[in-house]
């Protein structure tokens, strides 16, 4: 199990926040408990999530934001923008 997030004062009660910037793609967002993601027999090796609602209580949490591409041809590249932002 991970240690709380501790930005070196002491202070453990802080969030994270994640979000997409490339709109105009079909996505979907999730957050899950890290014991439900955590590999190997968690969601992390799967495409679907063991979501939670939103806003969470305090705990450790893992958020994924999935695509909905058609197929991406050998070669090809798709880039997507995340913004991160800690409160």
């Amino acid at each position: 199990m991970p240690q709380g997030w501790n930005d070196g004062a002491g202070l453990t009660d802080h969030g994270l926040r994640l979000t997409a910037l490339t709109v105009g793609t079909s996505h979907t967002t999730a957050v899950e408990t890290f014991d439900d993601w955590e590999p190997p027999a968690g969601s992390a090796s799967r495409c679907s999530a063991n979501t939670v609602s939103t806003p969470t209580a305090a705990g450790n949490h893992v958020g994924r934001i999935s695509y909905g591409w058609p197929e991406i041809a050998a070669g090809a590249t798709k880039t997507v923008t995340f913004l991160y932002r800690r409160f």
